[in-house]
């Protein structure tokens, strides 16, 4: 199965995958680090050596209908503590290239902290081999996962909100594409994690003919869709007192389905749909 313990060659050191402008490491110090921050260095380090592991949603599905559950469990709780810890680390060493007011900023510094946690709680557990029980090694896994996307839940508002104070004060002048790039890098990056712990804890936590994990293998495309339109357009009329009229052109069969992780396309369509409306009423206003 693709979804093994076994870990890829160690790439090139990590700084030189990293665009020139922004190869300098910040040194470690006290505003960067935890109290037990220093002590993760070597791990940190180590991990971020290893290029994360190509997925795609056939391995997913593959892995997920094993049919000898127990045996999954204790594989994916391996898989995901290195590749976890690996595709973290790169977080961490990502971070720490922003230039020093960006990474000094409160609300982004609390986000790299975030981080730091997270895989100090991943990376720091035994082994399986080490543990008596198997069960219990996966349920630390499994704990620290959740507690991983906890932690991380509001990521997302907490990064805007320190760029956006920055932008506000002037300090991203000059480095405003940099900035832009990094986000667009981290973006995927914490997509690709989350979606790596979620479909973790959906096979752990419910199984079902249709539902591999967080993946449906009978996604409806027209009908979610429409549901996301639709949940756009009532959020517009909340907040400019109206909404556009729209109609979807349907092409083909309407009833296509396939295998796919609805809530990313559900996003999706919804955040396009609201830009949309949100860029036409402010169009209209100003006229």
């Amino acid at each position: 199965c693709a979804l093994s313990n076994k870990r890829p060659q160690a790439s090139k050191a990590y700084c030189d995958s990293t665009p020139n402008n922004m190869r300098r490491f910040i040194p470690l110090a006290s505003s960067f680090t935890q109290p037990w921050g220093q002590a993760l260095e070597p791990s940190i380090l180590q991990f971020s050596k290893f290029k994360p592991t190509r997925l795609s949603i056939n391995n997913f599905l593959e892995f997920g209908r094993m049919q000898d559950s127990e045996e999954r469990n204790f594989k994916a709780a391996q898989f995901l503590q290195a590749e976890g810890s690996v595709r973290l680390a790169h977080m961490i060493q990502e971070m720490r290239t922003l230039p020093e007011p960006v990474i000094s900023q409160p609300l982004i510094n609390r986000a790299y902290h975030w981080y730091l946690e997270s895989f100090e709680q991943l990376s720091t557990i035994p082994t399986l081999q080490e543990h008596k029980n198997p069960n219990e090694y996966c349920d630390k896994v499994t704990r620290a996962v959740k507690g991983a996307l906890l932690r991380h839940a509001p990521t997302v508002m907490t990064m805007a909100t320190g760029f956006h104070t920055l932008q506000t004060s002037g300090a991203l002048v000059d480095i405003e594409d940099n900035m832009t790039a990094y986000l667009e890098r981290f973006l995927l990056s914490r997509i690709s994690i989350r979606f790596l712990f979620n479909q973790h804890v959906a096979l752990h936590e419910a199984s079902s003919e249709r539902w591999v994990g967080s993946i449906d293998t009978k996604c409806h495309v027209a009908r979610l869709i429409e549901d996301a339109c639709e949940n756009a357009m009532t959020l517009c009329q909340m907040e400019y007192g109206a909404a556009p009229h729209y109609e979807i052109e349907e092409f083909g069969d309407r009833d296509i389905e396939f295998q796919y992780i609805p809530s990313h396309l559900y996003h999706v369509m919804f955040e396009v749909c609201l830009c949309f409306c949100g860029h036409l009423n402010k169009q209209s206003l100003s006229m």
